[in-house]
């Protein structure tokens, strides 16, 4: 590759991680472009960019970063002292935005074992609901299985049967996604 290709292909790298940091938050993105001032060995003025909510980064054929038209000049002026200073700054972010990434993945599993610790709970209610209520009927208690019935069933049942569904139906969706995973 040429200066040029090789030059081309740092900026767009540059553009990749601050767009991922930016994901991440503002903050985020204001200590990658720190990390790229430190290793370049410029002191990028901070208000040159926080107050943007896009910064364009650009490292010209001279060495020098340009951040929103100021220009920060530094004293890597090859192409191979570009690329180390690049590379170096490449391990530091990746690092540090490791340890702020968001994985989704394991938030969202952990949310779906504590849906099918609910599952299990709720069919214990109804197991003990159940229970009761028979147990009440064989003793001859009318009176607490006429006051079971009539005020403390229509309360329980609609709302544990709708939740019980949306959770059944959830759990069956991980445990499929689940099984394909580790097959």
């Amino acid at each position: 590759m040429n200066k040029e290709e090789r030059l081309n292909k740092i900026n767009n790298d540059i553009k990749v991680y601050l767009n991922e940091a930016k994901f991440i938050s503002n903050k985020c993105r204001n200590r990658v472009i720190k990390i790229l001032g430190e290793e370049f060995g410029i002191n990028i003025d901070k208000d040159s960019y926080v107050e943007y909510q896009n910064v364009d980064i650009v490292i010209s054929n001279n060495g020098s970063i340009i951040i929103r038209g100021c220009e920060f000049t530094t004293d890597r002026d090859d192409i191979d002292k570009i690329e180390e200073s690049f590379n170096n700054f490449k391990v530091k972010v990746d690092s540090f935005l490791k340890k702020k990434e968001i994985n989704f993945e394991t938030k969202n599993d952990f949310n779906n074992i504590i849906n099918l610790i609910m599952i299990v709970l709720l069919l214990l209610i109804i197991c003990v609901i159940t229970i009761i209520a028979v147990k009440s009927i064989f003793s001859g208690n009318l009176q607490f299985t006429l006051w079971f019935v009539i005020f403390v069933l229509p309360y329980i049942i609609p709302n544990l049967k709708e939740n019980l569904k949306s959770r059944i139906e959830s759990a069956r969706i991980f445990l499929k996604r689940l099984l394909k995973r580790h097959k």
